[in-house]
């Protein structure tokens, strides 16, 4: 019999592997804590990719008019230009102020391809291939068992 539970978590796994390289591809890398969140969850026939709630962002751009929180951008500087401290926070400021007038880059060039990779003619053909590994194995054994009977 066919579990549906580890067709998905093979699927995801692979998911979780393509956004990853997508998001270090596109030098979204900085602290390092949103691919650390990259996960799924699986319920009933559905699997989700779970991550940090500032994907939105990352897909699409902050659009300006709100400055986002300082504390995050404050880990993201000491991240990015090893900056901390007073210092650190001043930049941060400057950062959100910056992104308050004109919105963050991403926004700017109409947003990242980060999640469109998973429409990619590669992506579909690699889940294809792991659903149709676990089927072909599976029906190895059910034939093999029949034969077994015989």
């Amino acid at each position: 019999m066919v579990d549906k539970t580890e067709i998905l978590t093979k699927v995801m796994l692979y998911v979780i592997e393509v956004v990853g390289n997508k998001h270090k591809e596109l030098g979204m890398q900085a602290t390092g804590e949103w691919l650390k969140a990259l996960d799924y969850k699986i319920e009933g026939n559905i699997g989700y990719l779970v991550g940090l709630d500032y994907t939105e962002y990352l897909v699409k751009g902050r659009e300006p008019g709100k400055r986002p929180p300082i504390k995050p951008i404050e880990k993201w500087v000491k991240a990015k230009f090893g900056i901390s401290g007073g210092r650190g926070r001043s930049v941060a400021f400057a950062v959100a102020n910056k992104i308050k007038e004109q919105g963050t880059t991403w926004k700017q060039k109409g947003g990242s391809d980060l999640l469109e990779i998973l429409n990619s003619n590669e992506v579909t053909n690699k889940i294809n291939e792991i659903v149709g590994e676990v089927f072909t194995i599976t029906s190895k054994q059910l034939i093999t068992r029949q034969l077994q009977n015989v």
